[in-house]
């Protein structure tokens, strides 16, 4: 046990030296600083040919992720491959990185109207109170870099507008969106090229192995709220502990509460939105029953000592400190996530201890869950630059390098012959990499692999037989559990989204955070609490003019009864 505990207490330093990132901070306690190599030199093709610069530009740049900064731990900017980058495209870049709030930084950043060079950033829709809204409202205001003469020239980058994930939707509500007046100014990366590109995370809830065999537990058994319920009071009647002898925290989450959702599966309706079908009209879910069933359900986990309370404020290194030691017995997360972080740190030292995907826990319809994706995505990170960067042909010279064929191998798969080989034309790890990237997280990103996940867009890599993780045994079941589903047809946010009142009410909504009101029911006091702070939201709402909508909506669909809901 002693060897355990020092080895994990050295897997923790690791870890720590990478969400905390090292380095000087630059405008907040919550963000840091790091040189890095990195970009393009200006090739104009899909082959990637590359003319390699005279001089090395350097370029600030934010990955505004929480919890982000595993893919620039400190010293990966020394990495052969980073090197090699920064030989080719002449670019280096200053990466900041965050452990608070995404919204938090951007406001802080916009406010301050000292942007760095080149933001990665959240750009799920436009809509108020999100990322997108402030990274709009800064474009708007002038922040921004415009895109769309300079990007022309530039194919591997106007391809990420195009290629498969992309919806119309998506580019006409929110990339193209109408207070640009034909202006562009993100670029969206982390999508697919394809269908079958797009990522499957996946989300479930994961409970520890050991303690579902110790109570005799098969994981499809926990199939409905009830199972769930029976099994976190199991948990806590039956004195598990984490490997340093602490006692196990019945249910958690990661930062921020994401994703305690899961926790809740058995009370979702099986729709694509939050609109629902009742006494023949669609209503929106808020004003159902099953919304109230919902957080007091979470509230009794909560009040019972079945679910971590802190888990919804904590930071991402408040989670690690309490994930890497296997303290919390059932979490909700993406699997890539939960495997990733695991597979380096307890699952070296106790891999009795693995993570296995319970259920599917099934819905109100008595269906089993999927992960809903339109023909086209329609939200994504994005990147964007500051009107004031220098030289901006070099750093969207460096984007464009990246997505091209040669980038795209040079950042996924290092340097031939010495990182990896090629098999009929496939790059494949050599077997000592192979071995890092599957049990050495932190040892992986030093060599510079993180870096290219916040630059490619239209990413082709799965249908090109590249990400052999996909392969691994608990992914493959974990995706059995939770299948993608393909839609391609408008649905009724779509045709709310066209409501004429739509902007007015959203301004008006604007002051409030749903989830944040949700997070209250949940640590209320009482089921009355909780139900009050519902029927306050419900008013709110209704003031703001949900009823217009309502009817507008209902009057839609009346007209076209495909509308997906």
């Amino acid at each position: 046990m002693i060897k355990k505990i020092i080895a994990v207490m050295v897997a923790l330093a690791l870890l720590f030296s990478v969400a905390a990132c090292g380095g000087s901070s630059k405008s907040s306690d919550d963000s840091t600083t790091k040189t890095s190599t990195g970009s393009t030199s200006g090739g104009d093709s899909t082959t990637g040919e590359t003319t390699a610069p005279k001089d090395i530009i350097e370029y600030t740049f934010l990955n505004c992720w929480n919890g982000g900064g595993g893919d620039f731990p400190d010293g990966f900017e020394n990495s052969e491959l980073v090197q090699k980058l920064t030989e080719i495209t002449g670019v280096k870049l200053k990466v900041e990185v965050i452990t608070s709030s995404e919204r938090e930084k951007l406001a802080t950043v916009f406010a301050s109207g000292d942007l760095p060079d080149i933001t990665n950033a959240p750009h799920w829709n436009t809509n108020p109170g999100g990322e997108g809204e402030l990274i709009k409202n800064a474009a708007v205001e002038g922040l921004l870099l415009p895109l769309k003469n300079l990007i022309q020239k530039y194919p591997n980058i106007m391809r990420l507008y195009e290629i498969g994930a992309i919806s119309q939707i998506y580019k006409e509500r929110d990339i193209e969106h109408p207070d640009y007046n034909g202006e562009i100014y993100v670029i969206p990366t982390q999508t697919g090229r394809t269908k079958e590109d797009v990522t499957n995370w996946a989300y479930n809830l994961f409970a520890r192995s050991d303690i579902l065999e110790a109570l005799n537990i098969k994981p499809e058994e926990v199939n409905s709220t009830e199972a769930i319920y029976d099994l976190l009071v199991k948990i806590k009647n039956g004195n598990f502990t984490d490997i340093n002898g602490k006692p196990v925290i019945p249910g958690g989450t990661w930062h921020n509460g994401w994703s305690y959702g899961e926790f809740q599966r058995g009370f979702q309706t099986g729709n694509v939105t939050g609109w629902v079908m009742q006494d023949g009209k669609l209503i929106n879910g808020i004003f159902t029953q099953n919304e109230i069933d919902k957080a007091l359900f979470m509230r009794k986990l909560v009040a019972e000592g079945l679910f971590d309370p802190e888990c919804f404020t904590q930071t991402d290194t408040m989670a690690k400190e309490k994930m890497i030691t296997g303290r919390v017995a059932v979490f909700g997360c993406h699997y890539p996530n939960q495997y990733g972080f695991f597979k380096g740190t307890l699952y070296q030292t106790n891999p009795e201890m693995k993570y296995v995907p319970l259920g599917p826990i099934l819905n109100q319809k008595g269906e089993a869950p999927a992960q809903i994706e339109r023909v086209g995505r329609t939200g994504s990170p994005v990147l964007f630059f500051s009107k004031n960067i220098k030289d901006p042909d070099r750093a969207l010279a460096f984007v464009d390098y990246i997505n091209s064929d040669e980038g795209l191998e040079l950042v996924t798969f290092g340097i031939e012959g010495k990182h990896y080989t090629k098999e009929n034309g496939v790059p494949k790890y050599t077997e000592e990499w192979k071995n890092i990237k599957n049990t050495d997280s932190n040892k992986f990103k030093l060599e510079g692999f993180g870096l290219g996940g916040s630059f490619i867009g239209a990413d082709p890599r799965k249908g090109w037989g590249w990400e052999e993780e996909y392969m691994e045994e608990g992914y493959v079941k974990a995706r059995e559990i939770n299948p993608l589903k393909f839609i391609d047809y408008k649905t009724a946010d779509d045709v709310v989204d066209t409501w004429p009142g739509k902007a007015a009410y959203d301004e008006k909504m604007s002051t409030t955070n749903w989830g944040d009101e949700l997070k209250k029911a949940y640590l209320a006091k009482s089921d009355e609490e909780a139900i009050a702070i519902i029927e306050a939201q419900r008013k709110r709402m209704i003031d703001a003019g949900y009823l217009e909508m309502e009817k507008f909506l209902n009057e839609e669909y009346a007209k076209d009864p495909k509308i997906i809901y």
